[in-house]
């Protein structure tokens, strides 16, 4: 709840709940102004997969396409884990440091390159 006690640098948490509180803390430090650029450097890496649709519904709701034109914003997610993409505007695939592909979820799967080879090991593995 709000009156638990996290101790310094999030000493009393475990790495889910210290990213929520992280992630709760950028929106709530926007207050009632989108935050514009939000970036998320795998910010779901110790979240289940369940919570990490919910928290990326959530941003979607908050500051997505739906929202009056000053309230969006503009996020940049960065992440291994493939699962919040289906939901993202725009994917650009790195390797090697390099751009090698750019597309809508469902076009980069349609494509069958790298991201469609990564996303279904991924959720192979998340089933098995």
């Amino acid at each position: 709840g709000l009156d638990t006690e996290i101790g310094e640098l999030g000493a009393r948490v475990s790495g889910g709940p210290r990213q929520r509180i992280a992630l709760g803390r950028a929106i709530a430090a926007a207050g009632c102004v989108a935050p514009g650029l939000l970036v998320l450097d795998d910010p779901f890496s110790a979240l289940d997969l369940e919570t990490e649709a919910k928290v990326v519904g959530g941003l979607r709701q908050l500051f997505g396409p739906s929202q009056r034109y000053e309230q969006r914003s503009t996020i940049i997610l960065l992440s291994h884990r493939l699962a919040a993409f289906p939901q993202a505007d725009l994917v650009l695939v790195l390797n090697d440091g390099q751009i090698v592909e750019r597309g809508t979820h469902a076009e980069l799967i349609e494509a069958k390159g790298l991201y469609s080879r990564i996303y279904r090991a991924q959720r192979l593995a998340e089933r098995g």
